[in-house]
């Protein structure tokens, strides 16, 4: 063995693990960014950096991570408690000792995927309707009962709601234009 891989060993096997950084990646207004935490790092300062770094409040940041050399399937673990960070950073520097011992094992950087699991605000729907008003059928003998079934649209239906939506004043026909 050379003796750089040596020293990494001895490093990394220490009752004191030395402090190692990671490259975080996480989600920013629908697109991504990266920063590097040091594996000393507090779960208080994390969090705040975290939540500044993602434009939410430190209250409503719900986050959860995916390690670069986690299965795809894997669903995102959860990054609430100090004990989770810490939880973090041992997978990683396990991966990180794994790999310095055996040579046939990837070489690329380890990486952490940050997962926003802050719940989304529901979309509103339009104000205005369009199309025609679907007719229900009441039932014999029941007049004042309210929860009747509607009848689900057919395809023809919904092209003539589709048609009336894109109706063009200018062209006098529905419009591909937006």
């Amino acid at each position: 063995m050379s003796p750089l891989l040596l020293v990494l060993l001895f490093i990394f096997s220490c009752e004191e693990a030395p402090a190692f950084d990671l490259k975080f990646i996480y989600p920013v207004e629908g697109a991504t960014d990266t920063t590097i935490f040091s594996s000393t790092i507090s779960h208080a300062v994390f969090m705040q950096t975290m939540a500044d770094n993602m434009d939410i409040r430190k209250a409503d940041l719900k986050i959860g991570y995916k390690l670069s050399f986690s299965k795809r399937a894997d669903l995102p673990r959860i990054l609430r408690t100090p004990q989770h960070l810490q939880e973090l950073f041992a997978s990683a520097r396990g991966e990180l000792i794994a790999r310095v011992k055996n040579k046939s094992r990837k070489k690329d950087a380890v990486e952490v995927t940050i997962v926003d699991r802050t719940p989304k605000a529901p979309k509103e729907m339009p104000a205005k309707k369009t199309g025609k008003p679907v007719k229900r059928k009441q039932k014999s003998g029941t007049d004042d009962e309210e929860d009747e079934e509607e009848k689900p649209k057919t395809a023809a239906e919904w092209m003539i709601e589709l048609e009336e939506a894109r109706q063009c004043e200018k062209h006098q026909a529905h419009c591909q234009a937006f």
